[in-house]
């Protein structure tokens, strides 16, 4: 309990500097040591400057971005035609769409980290190009999941496959291309200082008075212990979340509204079976409507297609 406290003593403080109170203020009321207060400082200015970024690459990339929210808007427009209500369901259907090339411009998702865009603030944009990793997918996740009536956020964390062991995922094809040499050469470089900030990136889903994880790259969901810690939900083995670190991605309400909620004192979420039956109906779902799926891709397409031109014409410049 006294580590939980001390991680919301340190949630609060961060927040209420991010909203405009004076350090002096603070200081006063938590007791702040001269370390603490320049941390505190430093973190606060960081996140500020990383969220300037993101309105400058929204003033950039508008007529892309637009594009990009009106095909997330159809999405959550399917999901209701197809009767799926829950975020769980929402989460499930919009990684297999993911991972069936619905969202990209030539129907096809590779798993891959070269020649992204990786436009700070939009990183699910990647996904239209048909390309990306944990970063762009949980990006577009948090993104689908926040234009319905739940919501979400990215979630930095640091995972090893040693380290779980998962006995059940969405079930969904998945294309990998291996990283290159100079990747895993600058990976082992980096290993100490990932160690520290995360490896990893996932989706924090905020629906119903229920909290869950979604890993739209594993195809799998975790339990959230505690702000800095999560378990796997079907399988063995827990993984630690870096909760300020991933500060940085949240930039408007309802990213705030799930975040917040990673600090609560007490959690509730999805059952395993819950998290299964959901899986397996969307699946079935998915499988019997390829009709109504290829309309979908048609009614998206010319979105995809206009955000992609943009897109490339900004990266010509």
């Amino acid at each position: 309990m006294k580590d939980f406290e001390i991680l919301r003593r340190k949630h609060f403080i961060l927040e209420e500097l991010l909203i405009g109170r004076s350090i002096e203020d603070i200081r006063k009321k938590y007791s702040l040591s001269l370390k603490e207060e320049m941390k505190y400082m430093f973190d606060t200015a960081f996140i500020q400057s990383m969220q300037k970024d993101f309105e400058q690459n929204y003033e950039k990339y508008q007529k892309a971005i637009d594009n990009y929210i009106q095909l997330l808007q159809r999405t959550n427009k399917l999901a209701g035609e197809l009767n799926f209500q829950s975020a769980l369901e929402k989460a499930n259907l919009s990684t297999l769409l993911l991972w069936n090339g619905s969202f990209s411009l030539n129907q096809k998702m590779i798993f891959q980290s070269e020649n992204r865009l990786n436009l700070d603030g939009f990183y699910g944009l990647d996904v239209l190009l048909g390309q990306g990793v944990c970063l762009n997918f949980s990006s577009m996740l948090s993104d689908f999941i926040n234009v319905s009536d739940a919501s979400a956020c990215m979630l930095l964390n640091y995972v090893t496959e040693d380290q779980i062991r998962i006995d059940y995922r969405l079930q969904v094809t998945q294309e990998v291309t291996d990283a290159t040499l100079f990747q895993k050469i600058f990976l082992r470089l980096l290993s100490g200082c990932i160690k520290k900030v995360g490896n990893h990136v996932f989706t924090l889903i905020w629906n119903h008075q229920k909290l869950f994880i979604y890993d739209a790259t594993n195809l799998t969901a975790f339990y959230v212990i505690d702000p800095v810690k999560a378990e796997v939900k079907m399988g063995e083995g827990t993984i630690r979340l870096f909760p300020f670190f991933s500060r940085m991605f949240v930039t408007h309400v309802k990213e705030l509204e799930a975040y917040h909620h990673l600090f609560d004192e007490k959690i509730i979420s999805y059952s395993s079976d819950q998290f299964i039956q959901s899986s397996e109906k969307v699946r079935e779902c998915f499988l019997q409507n390829s009709s109504l799926l290829s309309d979908f891709y048609e009614s998206i397409h010319p979105f995809i297609e206009e955000a992609v031109e943009e897109i490339t014409r900004i990266r010509k410049k």
